[in-house]
């Protein structure tokens, strides 16, 4: 008799899942540096009023660097966005630089989006 081995068959919506919430993640990071290139631009030409930064340009290479690395779906690079964006905000809220309620939602939005992209990338892809 022949032994056969149990083959467990992927479904096909489960690597569609696990790529939109990779996507997910590093079009966060995308909008984080747009926004950040856009105030930038906006408060440098603008007299009036200044708008907020949800990233500072000093980080803005971290940033771009750790969302390249969740495009090319990298479980590192994906676990270093969560710990350093956690990090960073933490010290930002302990320090008493957030002053508005609008900049903390849209970072746990922002976490958020970091954390399932951590949680679905796979060291291994089948295929």
């Amino acid at each position: 008799m022949k032994k056969t081995k149990n083959v467990q068959i992927e479904s096909s919506e489960e690597p569609h899942r696990k790529d939109k919430q990779n996507r997910q993640g590093w079009l966060a990071g995308l909008f984080s540096l747009l926004y950040t290139i856009f105030t930038v631009i906006f408060n440098e030409y603008s007299n009036y009023f200044e708008l907020k930064y949800l990233q500072t340009p000093v980080e803005f290479l971290v940033i771009a660097l750790l969302t390249y690395l969740i495009f090319i779906k990298s479980k590192i690079g994906a676990v270093l966005m969560v710990i350093y964006f956690a990090a960073h905000k933490i010290i930002l809220l302990l320090s008493g630089f957030y002053f508005s309620v609008s900049n903390i939602i849209i970072d746990i939005v922002l976490f958020y989006c970091y954390v399932t992209a951590a949680r679905e990338i796979n060291f291994i892809y089948k295929t």
